[in-house]
């Protein structure tokens, strides 16, 4: 198959936008629960053309027409790392062309964003999108982090009964001591990815958001936040009728014992009273307690992948 690959250039929005709806339908058929609005190409337009002038995109045309495009943003802090990054709503390719528009797109623009001084790689990609996720793979890239969505209604299982109350200002030290706790779990294996996280007093402090705090013997030994705000997940997921959990953990010593369940199960109850229709998670995928924590309640809508590039001490 002969492919003509071209800069990214707002002509080709439209046709651009209607790849990535057309692969949002599919995705819904999956999971109808997922915002609708996405289904609208306009909505996609507009996000296409505010990426217009910082975009490092391309267009991938067979006989003239667009079969896939790839379209991000250089990001200065990607886990630490310059990248660039792309959204799940900036790329796409026709599923009979996959593979091939993929890895046309990849070799004209990965030496583009090399030398903008990229040393990592990000791309997200709709769940049901396997093809895909195989050219992606075969490209380097290996998952980094999982969205995944729920509805409001309650956990299948039972939970124990665990004292849970909201976060306040006479709880900040214990909950900076849990906050630790997170840090030195994710920092360590098998996840290895040192992340940075609010203080507690920021947290708290942000609109509509909700820190569920549980004890045991009067001992705060786990939290789950829940924000109506949080933007940093997949996009497509987000909506004002969403809430998502950001972040959560339990002590070392209560793992297994059902406290996170029982957050969960009171966090969606008392956002199930507030009217809210769904809820979303985004997890690192080599986290694996809480890979096996939230794939048990929640249905991934969108991996994101990572490539760091070695460029041999250049």
């Amino acid at each position: 198959m002969t492919l003509e690959i071209l800069p990214m250039e707002a002509k080709y929005l439209e046709d651009a936008a209607a790849l990535v709806v057309d692969n949002f339908r599919a995705l819904r058929r999956r999971i109808p629960r997922l915002p609708a609005r996405y289904e609208q190409p306009l909505v996609i337009v507009d996000l296409l053309g505010k990426l217009e002038n910082e975009a490092r995109g391309a267009v991938a045309l067979k006989a003239g027409r667009l079969a896939g495009f790839l379209s991000g943003s250089m990001m200065p802090n990607f886990y630490k790392k310059r990248a660039f990054y792309s959204p799940e709503w900036a790329n796409a390719a026709e599923e009979a062309f996959s593979r091939e528009v993929y890895e046309a797109l990849y070799a004209y623009l990965s030496p583009i964003w090399l030398r903008e001084g990229c040393q990592a790689l990000a791309v997200s990609l709709m769940a049901h999108d396997e093809p895909a996720r195989q050219v992606w793979g075969w490209l380097g890239f290996g998952i980094l982090a999982v969205d995944a969505l729920r509805g409001m209604e309650p956990l299948a299982v039972s939970v124990p009964e665990i004292e849970i109350r909201q976060a306040g200002a006479a709880d900040l030290p214990a909950l900076g001591e849990l906050l630790a706790g997170l840090s030195r779990h994710l920092a360590g294996p098998p996840v290895f990815l040192a992340q940075d996280f609010p203080r507690p007093a920021d947290l708290l402090a942000k609109p509509g958001y909700v820190m569920w705090l549980a004890f045991e013997a009067g001992e705060a030994v786990g939290f789950l936040g829940m924000d109506p705000a949080y933007r940093d997940g997949c996009l497509i997921l987000q909506d004002e009728d969403t809430i998502q959990v950001e972040p959560a953990y339990i002590s070392e010593k209560c793992r297994g014992a059902g406290v996170g369940k029982a957050l969960l199960e009171h966090a969606l109850a008392e956002a199930r009273r507030q009217g809210y229709l769904r809820c979303s998670v985004d997890f690192e995928s080599p986290n694996i307690l809480a890979s096996r924590f939230w794939l048990k309640r929640f249905e991934p809508a969108c991996y994101s992948l990572m490539r760091v590039i070695d460029m041999g001490g250049e």
